[in-house]
């Protein structure tokens, strides 16, 4: 039988987790501890992440946090970003895949552990993909709290092979109108149709200014910017957010709407999409489609007009019997 120990993760691991990360077939950038960084100290009193070993070898790893919530524990992965749930280096068979979680499960206990959530990467972002796992937990008292779809693009064609009609209509009225792209870019440029959409939507985003120019300097091959310009204006932009050598995503699509006529988002993305296609990315994500399991219908509409499709991004929960 397989023997599993659960460790906690230390910062003398640091290297080891990243390059594991690099490794497996299925870690993403959000799973690795140099770019969860950027929350500084945000996490630090509740960062507790973890290592399964087999002997002296590392065989997955789970970032997480424990946070007290409702008076609870709860186990939380991912922490300050998208993705997180298991990595491993292989699939993982019945067996392996139901030693893992009872060793997991034995920890909630020893850890006074009343709660757990998991969100797994979609599926694009797995070198090989099994969902063996996904019957293991629910063996175990996981069950499935919320599946939202992630539109995906995928590149192993043409790109124009994929478009909608009314799609290649606009970027082809943006080329008569004199847009032109521009592959990474100054995150000033960026900043322009950025913030000029969050004022638009009297909302906040994600990450601020400091910290996309943190994460851009610290990974300038995974977080950068494309943008589209108009007279040497820059009118769209997209943050791309390269989860691995599979999968590329934007995180942001922006558009000033003063601009909007011109159409110079929907030639961004087609050009940012032949750009990842020739980079050898098998996938582009758009991101989140729907809400709690409630579709967006013009979010899907603008997506599927360049060729996405739905791929579910699953969250798991578990949480103590109370006898």
């Amino acid at each position: 039988m397989t023997k599993f120990q659960i460790i906690p993760y230390t910062e003398d691991y640091f290297d080891l987790w990243n390059k594991f990360i690099q490794s497996s077939i299925n870690g993403t950038l959000f799973h690795r501890l140099d770019f969860l960084a950027y929350h500084r100290n945000k996490f630090a009193r509740n960062a507790h992440n973890l290592m399964w070993m087999k002997g002296n070898s590392l065989y997955a790893v789970l970032p997480m946090a424990v946070i007290e919530e409702r008076e609870k524990r709860i186990a939380v992965s991912p922490y300050g970003t998208s993705y997180g749930g298991f990595v491993t280096r292989k699939l993982l068979g019945y067996d392996k895949a139901s030693i893992l979680i009872k060793k997991f499960i034995e920890y909630f206990h020893k850890q006074n552990i009343d709660e757990c959530r998991l969100t797994f990467p979609i599926r694009a972002a797995y070198k090989e993909f099994s969902e063996t796992l996904f019957l293991v937990l629910y063996e175990n008292g996981f069950i499935l709290d919320n599946a939202d779809i992630s539109s995906v693009v995928e590149l192993k064609e043409e790109i124009k092979n994929k478009m909608h009609s009314s799609a290649k209509r606009n970027v082809q009225k943006a080329e008569r109108e004199g847009i032109s792209f521009r592959h990474d870019v100054p995150l000033r440029d960026f900043k322009v149709p950025f913030d000029k959409t969050f004022q638009k939507h009297n909302t906040k985003p994600t990450h601020s200014i400091e910290e996309l120019n943190w994460l851009h300097e610290h990974f300038p091959s995974s977080v950068f910017f494309d943008v589209a310009y108009f007279n040497d204006l820059p009118v769209s932009g997209i943050c791309h957010f390269v989860q691995n050598n599979r999968l590329d995503s934007s995180f942001y699509l922006c558009n000033d709407p003063e601009y909007e006529k011109y159409q110079g988002l929907p030639y961004l993305i087609y050009y940012s999409l032949l750009h990842s296609r020739r980079n050898g990315f098998q996938f582009f994500d758009f991101g989140t489609s729907s809400v709690n399991t409630q579709g967006r219908p013009n979010i899907f509409k603008f997506k599927e007009k360049f060729g996405a499709i739905g791929q579910f991004r699953n969250t798991f929960i578990w949480k103590k019997s109370v006898k």
